[in-house]
C-alpha cells in the first residue's frame, strides 16, 4: 500500500518525525514533543521571538495546530529538523502526490528560500520527494515579508512560485473584549442581551462524557452551514479529531494555567454547553507555542447549533472567559476565509489584523 510504504520511508530518514495516523493517540503527540525537545535551535528561536509584540506571534507557532490540522488520515504528517530550522508538513491528495509545509519559526530574508532549496535538492528528504515524483508544494502561513523576498529572488532558485493566496489572522485583547464597553462592542452586547433574554437553560457538561453528541453537532453544523450559506468553515476531520483525541486527557479537570510554561496535552481547553437539554455548543483551543507558551491562546474550534439565535456569540464569549481564567491575555482565532466570517469576528473587537499567504511552489 502506498500510504504504508511512504510512511515507513519517512520514519527511516534522519531528523524526521512521522507517525502512522491510522493509530493516532496521545502517545503520538508525546513522541512529537520528545522529538521537538531535542532540537537545540528551538531555544534560539525562543530568544528571537521575545523581540516580537504579542500580536505578531504567528498562528502556526503551535504544536497543537500542526498535530490537529496536518495529522489526520489519510494525510501523512512529518516534522523536519534541518539546517537549524524546523518545518511541519504532510503528504496529502491523490496517492499523496502533494505536500503542505510551514515554518513555525519563519526565517528572515533569503534564509527561508535557502532553507527550502537545501531541503528540496540536497537532503535525503529531497531524494524521497524526487523518487516519489512529488512536484507541488503548498507553503502555508507565510509572512508578508517572506513573500516580498521570495517574489523578488525566486528566479535565482530551482523551485518556481506558482500562486499566492491571502489569508488574515486577528488577535484580541481578552480584557477589552470581556469588558465589552464602548461603541466597538455594541454589536456583541446586543447579541448577548438577546440571548440572555430568551431565558434558555444552560448547562456546562464534560466533553469526555459527551463525545458522540459533540461529533454529531460538528457534522450537523457543517451541513447546516453549507445549506444556509453555500460553504462552511469547518474541517470535519480535524474538529472531530480534537473532540475524540483530547477528550481522553484530563483537559477539563486538571488543565494547567499559563504560569506553567512547558506545553503538554493538558493545556488544551474545551467547553461544551447543553442548551435546553441538548448539546448545542463545542469550543476548543490550545496555547500558541512549540515548547513554551506565549500568553496567546488559539481558539481553534467554535461550533454551535445554528437553530438557536445568538448562541454563537454567547458561547464564544463564555469560552473566552474560561481562557482568561487560565491566565492568558490574548486570543488568536485563526484565519478569516470569507467576508462573512470577517464581519462576525469584528464584533469581538480585534486589536490587530495580520496578513499571511499560502504559496504554491513547483519543484
Amino acid at each position: 500500500m502506498h500510504y504504508t510504504r511512504l510512511q515507513s520511508r519517512l520514519t527511516e530518514l534522519p531528523n524526521v518525525w512521522s507517525s502512522d495516523i491510522k493509530y493516532l493517540n496521545i502517545e503520538s503527540f508525546n513522541s512529537l514533543q520528545s522529538f521537538l525537545s531535542n532540537a537545540s535551535f528551538l531555544s534560539l528561536n525562543k530568544q528571537k521571538n521575545k523581540k516580537k509584540s504579542i500580536d505578531q506571534i504567528p498562528y502556526q507557532q503551535s504544536v497543537f495546530h500542526f498535530f490537529l490540522y496536518y495529522a489526520y488520515y489519510p494525510k501523512i504528517p512529518f516534522a523536519i529538523k534541518e539546517n537549524n530550522q524546523l518545518l511541519f508538513g504532510s503528504f496529502y491528495g491523490k496517492n499523496h502526490q502533494s505536500i503542505e509545509l510551514s515554518f513555525p519559526f519563519i526565517p528572515d530574508g533569503l534564509q527561508a528560500i535557502n532553507d527550502l532549496e537545501h531541503l528540496f535538492y540536497h537532503t535525503e528528504f529531497g531524494s524521497l520527494l524526487k523518487n516519489e515524483n512529488i512536484k507541488q508544494i503548498l507553503l502555508r502561513d507565510c509572512s508578508e515579508k517572506l513573500v516580498k523576498v521570495m517574489t523578488r529572488y525566486t528566479e535565482d532558485f530551482s523551485f518556481k512560485l506558482n500562486s499566492l493566496r491571502e489569508i488574515y489572522y486577528q488577535t484580541y485583547d481578552l480584557d477589552q473584549t470581556l469588558r465589552k464597553t464602548g461603541k466597538k462592542f455594541s454589536n456583541l452586547r446586543w447579541h448577548l442581551n438577546k440571548f440572555q433574554r430568551a431565558n434558555h437553560t444552560i448547562e456546562v457538561v464534560d466533553l469526555t462524557d459527551h463525545v458522540k453528541p459533540v461529533i454529531h453537532l460538528i457534522g450537523s453544523w457543517k451541513k447546516g452551514a453549507v445549506k444556509k450559506r453555500g460553504f462552511s468553515y469547518v474541517n470535519l476531520r480535524s474538529d472531530k479529531l480534537a473532540a475524540r483525541l483530547f477528550s481522553k486527557t484530563t483537559i477539563n479537570h486538571h488543565h494547567s494555567d499559563y504560569s506553567s510554561k512547558d506545553i503538554s496535552e493538558s493545556d488544551c481547553l474545551s467547553r461544551v454547553l447543553k442548551v435546553d437539554g441538548k448539546i448545542a455548543s463545542f469550543n476548543f483551543g490550545y496555547p500558541l507555542g512549540i515548547l513554551f507558551k506565549k500568553n496567546v491562546f488559539a481558539h481553534a474550534v467554535g461550533i454551535t447549533d445554528l437553530s438557536i439565535p445568538h448562541l454563537a456569540e454567547y458561547a464564544q464569549y463564555d469560552f473566552w472567559k474560561e481562557i482568561k481564567k487560565k491566565g492568558y491575555s490574548f486570543v488568536n482565532d485563526g484565519p478569516s476565509w470569507r467576508n462573512s466570517l470577517e464581519l462576525y469576528k469584528q464584533k469581538f473587537g480585534p486589536i490587530s489584523k495580520k496578513r499571511y499567504y499560502y504559496i504554491t511552489l513547483t519543484i
